[in-house]
């Protein structure tokens, strides 16, 4: 029974740090344009 709550909680973290990487690109490709208008306005 633990071995398994062990496996859940390690895929539970692979699944979020995947997800803040997704999180990071996505910021990433967000301020970029708004930094390039700031500039170029």
């Amino acid at each position: 029974m633990g071995n398994k709550l062990e496996e859940v909680g390690e895929s539970m973290e692979k699944i979020g740090s995947s997800m803040m990487g997704c999180g990071c690109l996505l910021t990433i490709f967000v301020t970029i344009p708004i930094i390039l208008i700031i500039i170029f306005l």
